[in-house]
């Protein structure tokens, strides 16, 4: 099997969408647990923190 790559992404365009993918993920699952108040929130304190972080 041969893998082929046409387009190379960017370190942190793949970081970027890394945490899109994470973030998508814990809103499912918030959303599952705690309704769907709770995802937002989640979502909200998430975005938050990926602010900061990129702001470092």
């Amino acid at each position: 099997m041969t893998v082929e790559v046409i387009t190379p992404k960017e370190p942190e365009e793949a970081h970027e969408e890394l945490v899109q993918d994470l973030l998508a993920i814990v809103t499912s699952f918030s959303a599952r647990i705690d309704g769907a108040r709770g995802g937002r929130k989640i979502r909200r304190g998430f975005q938050e923190l990926m602010r900061r972080v990129g702001e470092e």
